[in-house]
């Protein structure tokens, strides 16, 4: 354009909420017009303003859907911590009753993207971070070869993007409408398991090498919540099921959020990763659902502090206090002794620990 370049300045007051077909949206900052001749019509400036408004707010309702601002995941969950970056292996659970990355049971659909276990009495559903990951394929489940390898199957930054998680964190949304009165593995309470591979208490030697019992798989740490009575707890099993730490050792704290066994919406998250020291175990839980009112409740890093077993792990070729610091290929899902409960969007997402975004 020819002519004498100026400047128009617009103040505008923000909307709470964009709706592109809205005549004028308004905005706090002011928007600047280029003007280039003085016949440019006011009107055409006011056209202009409305589509430039109309498409940014188009596209700031499409980012937000969709996750991409950065902070929540596809679900609209709020993350504690920032995506690791590239390769990384995540799961996002997009509907699949029979996910062919589950391990050991299915889930069963309930309605209006809910779903239910397949057995609510011991629910036992594990995402595995490559299909082709099982007990003929993994060379050693002796724990001390593999913490020195630092991971199970796959190194967590493997090319193909399905290497072992290392430092994650996993989400479900889930509500508890009736438990069962069952003492077996406890009353009744959800978990949240990052483990090797199968929480098995079967004494048939595994691997490749067949050098250690399949109880060795365990590999786990268990992140537990019981919504009778609000009390939170962790736990960490090195064989299974004579190497779960003593209880009275395991971090605990009662009543760490209102009883929730009505049914309401309830969001737990498990965060797990690596330190200089050891392991890091983070427990969140947002007891309104929304999935932006997250309160760390419980947290503990395995220093080598942890222990002793309850019935020793010698077996598996490590120490009563051995920190599970390797990498890993089955992230569980469990339910015990519960007669209605219902979850959904459940992800898993690798994470860098130095980017806390919602950590508190």
């Amino acid at each position: 354009m020819s002519g004498t370049e100026s400047t128009v300045s617009f103040g505008f007051q923000a909307e709470p909420l964009f709706n592109p077909l809205l005549n004028m949206a308004e905005f706090d900052a002011p928007i600047q017009i280029v003007r280039y001749d003085s016949t440019f019509e006011l009107n055409t400036v006011r056209r202009m303003t409305r589509l430039v408004v109309a498409l940014a707010s188009v596209t700031g309702f499409l980012n937000s859907a969709r996750g991409q601002s950065g902070d929540v995941d596809q679900f609209g969950i709020q993350k504690i911590y920032a995506d690791a970056p590239p390769p990384i292996n995540n799961w996002v659970f997009k509907g699949d009753p029979r996910d062919p990355r589950f391990m050991e049971q299915h889930i069963v659909p309930a309605g209006n993207g809910w779903f239910r276990p397949e057995d609510p009495v011991e629910m036992r559903v594990e995402v595995l971070s490559d299909t082709s990951a099982n007990e003929r394929t993994i060379e050693t489940f002796d724990v001390a070869k593999v913490l020195a390898k630092g991971c199970l199957y796959k190194p967590p930054g493997s090319p193909d993007g399905k290497g072992d998680f290392l430092n994650i964190e996993q989400t479900w949304r889930l509500r508890v409408v009736k438990t069962g009165t069952g003492a077996r593995n406890g009353s009744a309470h959800i978990e949240l398991v990052p483990g090797g591979f199968r929480q098995t208490s079967d004494k048939a030697l595994t691997g490749r090498d067949r050098a250690v019992p399949a109880s060795c798989e365990a590999m786990s740490y268990h992140f537990n919540v019981y919504p009778i009575t609000g009390r939170v707890k962790m736990e960490k099993d090195s064989d299974h099921t004579t190497g779960y730490t003593i209880d009275e050792r395991d971090p605990v704290r009662l009543r760490a959020v209102p009883r929730f066994d009505d049914g309401r919406v309830v969001i737990q998250k498990a965060v797990l990763y690596r330190t200089s020291a050891g392991m890091k175990l983070e427990m969140y839980l947002d007891i309104t659902g929304r999935g932006d009112r997250f309160e760390k409740v419980l947290e503990y890093e395995d220093r080598g502090q942890w222990g002793p077993t309850v019935g020793g792990n010698a077996e598996c070729d490590c120490p009563e206090n051995v920190v599970l610091s390797m990498a890993r290929v089955a992230i569980g899902y469990r339910c015990d002794n519960m007669i209605d409960f219902e979850f959904k969007d459940m992800s898993i997402r690798s994470i860098d620990p130095s980017r806390p975004l919602h950590a508190r």
